[in-house]
């Protein structure tokens, strides 16, 4: 039961290794000068983007200068938080061959591996308690920051199964996150999909040019295709599908527009070739 969990410090479970909760180097030791068009990638708050793989482009500094980085250097499964603009943004650090390194906007944690699974960390950070406890030390004047970044890690507190425990739930969590990022690339595909049949249907006319060309219209039923014209006509937007007229939209609906709003923007753009 969670209410038995014990109530444990991050500081508790960090790895007992040097650096193992660490800052990103000050701005001084890593300027945009070192960074070159190959190497370490840096890993920047503009990497984290809601999932637990970082995304987006990277800049890259030399071997040799993240050697001198010393503890900013991450490895694989470290956990890994903005302090300073994206903060409330989580990440773990992949192992995909590739070396990574923080930039001065980031701080990172290396979890004990008797104690802490990191992607049950992970998923507590995920989560609305975890979120809070990431901004409660953040100041939001200017660029949103928090003052001691190392130390608010630090003593954020969490209740912590035994480790089996927590790799098991962290399964669950990562299975159902896996198939909400399937369920969102297949929505995108089908998007694709539906905006590509629209453009074929109704802006470019596909199955009319073909059916005036005496074809069946390529991937439709008969049933589909005996709903458009076999021929052209012209129009004030040139040729269209014979029998279909240019309306616009406010031709066709109550746009419930206040005087003075978007009436002429509409009535020029919105434009619509429709089958009449």
């Amino acid at each position: 039961m969670s209410s038995e969990w014990p109530l444990v410090s991050i500081d508790n479970i960090k790895a007992t290794r040097s650096g193992s909760i660490a800052i990103g180097p000050f701005g001084s030791r890593m300027k945009s000068d070192c960074y070159v068009s190959n190497g370490v990638r840096v890993v920047r708050g503009t990497n984290l983007t809601g999932g637990r793989s970082f995304s987006g482009d990277f800049v890259f500094i030399t071997p040799e200068k993240a050697a001198e980085l010393n503890s900013a250097n991450l490895l694989p499964n470290d956990l890994v938080f903005p302090h300073r603009g994206a903060i409330g943004e989580v990440g773990i650090v992949p192992n995909d061959g590739e070396r990574y390194v923080l930039s001065s906007s980031m701080m990172k944690l290396t979890c004990a591996a008797d104690g802490a699974h990191p992607d049950f960390i992970y998923y507590f950070f995920k989560s609305e308690a975890g979120r809070f406890e990431l901004l409660k030390n953040a100041s939001q004047v200017g660029t949103p920051g928090i003052g001691q970044p190392l130390t608010s890690l630090k003593q954020i507190k969490l209740k912590l199964p035994p480790v089996d425990e927590q790799r098991s739930i962290a399964a669950a969590l990562r299975a159902l996150d896996d198939r909400i990022a399937l369920l969102r690339e297949t929505n995108a595909t089908l998007e694709a999909i539906a905006q590509a049949l629209f453009k074929s249907w109704f802006v470019d006319f596909d199955p009319v040019r073909a059916k005036s060309q005496g074809q069946a219209p390529a991937g439709m039923d008969e049933a589909t295709a005996a709903l458009f014209p076999d021929a052209f006509e012209e129009s004030a937007l040139g040729l269209v599908p014979i029998g279909w007229r240019a309306k616009t939209l406010d031709d066709l609906a109550d746009l419930n527009l206040e005087p003075g709003q978007c009436e002429v923007i509409l009535s020029e753009l919105c434009t619509l070739t429709l089958p009449m």
